[in-house]
Formats: C-alpha cells, structure tokens, sequence
C-alpha cells in the first residue's frame, strides 16, 4: 500500500505583525490607573465641595458642615468617578480589538 503525499502548500514567508506587543501597553495603563485614581477621586471631591462652597472634610470643620451636604458631594463624585473609569475602560476595550484584529 502506497502512502498518501501530504498536500504542498505553498507558504508565503511570514514577516512580524507587530514590533511593540500589547503586554507592556497593558501593564503601563494598569499602573497608571492604580496611580492615578485615589489623587483623581481627591480632586473631583474637593473641586465639588469648592462649587458647593461646603467646607473641607477635615476634622476641625466636621462638626460645622451639614451631612446632607456630604451625602450630595459624595454621590455626585462617585458619579463623575464612574464615568472616568468607564472612559478609559472604553479605550482598552477599542485598542485590545484592534489588536485582536491584526493577530
């Protein structure tokens, strides 16, 4: 019995897709996230107690400021905080396509 040839295919030669690989883009976006997240979440509050002329949340001024007031500022921050987490999950989302793409 005779063996079957394998199929011959043709290969064209393969040259790099990519000189920068998206590994170190990835680890380069998580520290920055994991750095700037805790002074971004410290800005937006204090930018919003500064518009509502409420006073800072420190110790000494506690006692003095309404707690309604607090509640309000904190939700509203933790809304602005939501919406920049979702925009910079957006741009990882659209550049791991882009890259699921060319692989």
């Amino acid at each position: 019995m005779e063996s079957l040839p394998l199929l011959d295919v043709q290969r064209r030669p393969s040259r790099p897709r990519s000189i920068v690989t998206i590994e170190p883009a990835l680890f380069l976006y998580c520290l920055y996230t994991a750095g700037t997240i805790p002074i971004y979440s410290q800005f937006v509050r204090s930018q919003l107690e500064r518009r509502y002329n409420s006073p800072s949340s420190s110790i000494a001024c506690s006692v003095t400021h309404n707690d309604s007031d607090a509640d309000h500022i904190d939700a509203e921050a933790s809304i602005w905080l939501i919406c920049v987490n979702v925009a910079g999950m957006v741009n990882v989302l659209v550049l791991s396509v882009i890259f699921i793409k060319k692989v």
